[in-house]
């Protein structure tokens, strides 16, 4: 053991103290930690400089657990002995642990500065700069890892899924087949290798791998989860669900497989209205968060002060909920309202930049936890919270049952209630949700918005609509853009006799899930079964950029909604692009938003009732080229002055239930005062 020659300690004292720390190295091997830490001590209250002494202590703190005083003794050994690599890489572990990852990426860059061929100190450099969202500098410390350490499996795993998530994936595929190749029993390699394949739409291939993670990991929860999504996205329910309630059973407080649960069942026809009240209100028993104490909101109990309105979201980016609040944001009175936004969007885009400039303050909350989102949004002093997701992807549910704001909205993401006693409103119209026919399947408030709940925003830069598809090709085609999840067999066997009313008529299918082979095939066969060729059905899976999406449109003459899920996003894209819409009316909100968009823009005689009237509804249209013909040229022109894209009325009728929120919330919360003394009134917050 080296020792400090900068100290000048008389021979017989630094004896005593080497046997001191000797001692100590003796306990500490044989796992006595309380006696080993009492060695060191002895050994540095005689040597203050005793480096060594400081990082043995810190190591034996940190076997107890006691991160906090082994922090220190590091801190303590790399003051003394500045060269200290192990010791800077230690305290940087510590700082990880901790999630102080600015102070680890220092430790380790110091780590790095004095031993460079230290592998684990790049791979956990790249990992603390990966949870900073510095993926370009995580890939290169990944990278710098495995030219010291080419057998490391952890390395490759970590950045592949790096890759993954910044749209690297065949990158991200080779990093972890090779992850596999050198660890062929680790489960994660495979479920991440499974994540990425979906992302390419190579849906036959993740189900394998996820299948595989189960066989290597019989209690996989997230990989469960994840088979079921693709389960679900095939149309298959039945296995779906089943991978939804095993991925429950091996982890009982997964939330988001239970969230995953409930939306698929909206896709399943003949459910009743009130089975997914009930499944919400058992989601929400389960999975709410219960202070052990009463909550108080600081906002000042004003009905005409500036609102301050939060809305909260995973999909401020390019997706189909960008199209709908991004005018809603634009349009904000400013001077009445502070918008903040709270973005749970991991992988942010352009989307997400121009979201965070409509808005006053902005909060990326994908870092942070549901209790750290709550004190930060009582921070900020939200009057108004609006949920965006719902039981979709990535949502915050469990962070809105903890109430973080007094009056708690959800809106536009998902078309059911969310179970939360919290939630007190929900957004809609009287289309999707008339007076008396849907209230009680909710346990939420229903706000109808004026005319409808949906304010469209098209992509910039589309293309008019070309001419009639028929006038070239001499026959109909029909077609759905709809994702494949909302095609069940009730909607295949109608769009089915359909085709065999219209001679020579066409179908075509687009969606993300239809440039994986085996799903056309299955769904080709499902057609036959129906006794529908296959060379009259059209596939296209998903078509880059959103522009070229969009002019796809020009090769359908007629669109068909799905159900009992009808499409919201696909619908007015297909009406933008002059492609009139049928739509078959149901008993609850997700099977009524065809009616709504159709209605406001003038087409309510496309929403039909029966499944009867929806197949003699496309017939009948199919027939009169003249109609359709007409409405190819009129009907970009009938959407934009329709109220779907009046943005401006729109957020004007948004923020006036609003400020009726508002106002019912002072009302049955202001303290009275009386004549002598005026005291400030307290605002006491819901329990959750």
């Amino acid at each position: 053991m080296q020792m400090n020659s900068q100290v000048n300690i008389p021979i017989h004292d630094r004896s005593l103290y080497m046997t001191y720390y000797n001692q100590g190295v003796d306990f500490h091997r044989q796992g006595h930690l309380h006696g080993a830490i009492t060695c060191y001590q002895m050994a540095i209250k005689m040597n203050p400089k005793f480096s060594e002494a400081f990082f043995n202590m810190a190591n034996a703190l940190g076997d107890l657990g006691l991160m906090q005083e082994a922090l220190f003794c590091y801190q303590q050994a790399v003051h003394i002995n500045p060269e200290d690599s192990v010791a800077y890489y230690n305290m940087g572990n510590i700082y990880q642990h901790n999630g102080m990852l600015r102070q680890a990426i220092t430790c380790y860059q110091n780590t790095i500065r004095l031993k460079p061929s230290l592998a684990e100190a790049h791979f956990n450099l790249a990992n603390a700069l990966k949870d900073q969202k510095q993926y370009i500098d995580a890939v290169l410390a990944y990278q710098r890892s495995l030219q010291y350490k080419p057998d490391y499996a952890e390395a490759y795993h970590n950045l592949g899924i790096v890759l993954s998530g910044i749209g690297k994936y065949n990158e991200a595929v080779s990093c972890f087949k090779k992850a596999i190749q050198l660890n062929p029993k680790d489960p994660d390699s495979y479920f991440n290798l499974a994540n990425t394949f979906k992302r390419q739409d190579k849906i036959s291939e993740a189900q394998f791998c996820y299948q595989h993670s189960i066989l290597l990991k019989s209690d996989f929860a997230e990989a469960y989860n994840n088979l079921g999504n693709v389960f679900k996205d095939q149309g298959d329910y039945g296995n779906a669900l089943s991978s939804y309630r095993q991925a429950l059973k091996c982890k009982p407080d997964f939330a988001m497989a239970h969230s995953n649960l409930l939306l698929c069942l909206h896709y399943i026809d003949g459910i009743n209205p009130k089975e997914f009240l009930d499944q919400h209100l058992i989601w929400a028993n389960q999975f709410t968060c219960n202070p052990s104490t009463p909550v108080f909101y600081l906002n000042k109990l004003s009905p005409r002060k500036r609102l301050r309105i939060g809305y909260v979201s995973p999909d401020f980016r390019l997706h189909s909920v960008s199209y709908f609040i991004e005018n809603i944001l634009a349009y904000h009175n400013h001077d009445e309202y502070e918008i903040f936004g709270y973005s749970n969007v991991s992988i942010p885009d352009n989307i997400t930049s121009k979201m965070q400039l409509y808005c006053d303050q902005w909060n990326d909350i994908s870092v942070l936890t549901d209790e750290e989102a709550f004190t930060q949004i009582q921070y900020d002093q939200i009057d108004i919270l609006i949920d965006l997701a719902g039981h979709t992807a990535n949502n915050r549910m469990r962070l809105f049952s903890m109430k973080p704001a007094p009056i708690q909205v959800t809106y536009l993401g998902y078309p059911d209630t969310t179970g939360l006693l919290t939630m007190d409103y929900r957004l809609t119209d009287a289309y999707t949700d008339p007076e008396g026919l849907t209230d009680n399947y909710y346990s939420e408030t229903l706000i109808r918005l004026p005319k409808t709940f949906l304010c469209y925003k098209p992509i910039e830069g589309t293309l008019l609509p070309s001419e009639l598809p028929y006038k070239n090709l001499g026959h109909i085609t029909f077609g759905s853009f709809n994702d494949r999840a909302k095609i069940n067999s009730k909607v295949i066997e109608t769009w089915a006799e359909i085709l065999k009313s219209v001679q020579n008529s066409r179908l075509v299918l687009k969606s993300r899930l239809l440039s994986d082979p085996l799903s056309t095939k299955q769904l080709l066969r499902i057609f036959e079964q129906n006794g529908i060729l296959s060379t009259r059905i059209i596939f296209s899976g998903y078509i880059d950029p959103i522009l070229k999406h969009l002019e796809f449109y020009n090769h359908i003459d007629i669109g068909l909604d799905t159900f009992p899920y009808n499409g919201t996003t696909t619908t007015c894209e297909a009406i933008w692009m002059g492609v009139p819409v049928v739509s078959l009316v149901g008993q609850t909100h997700v099977s009524r938003v065809g009616l709504s968009i159709l209605s406001n823009v003038g087409l309510g005689d496309m929403a039909v009732y029966s499944i009867k009237d929806y197949i003699d509804k496309a017939i009948s249209l199919s027939k009169d080229i003249h109609k359709i013909d007409e409405l190819r040229v009129n009907l970009r022109k009938m959407m934009t002055s329709s109220p779907l894209m009046n943005a401006q009325e729109f957020t004007q009728s948004l923020e006036e239930e609003f400020h009726k929120m508002w106002g019912k919330y002072c009302d049955n919360n202001q303290v009275t005062t009386n004549k002598k003394s005026k005291k400030k009134s307290k605002c006491k917050r819901n329990r959750c």
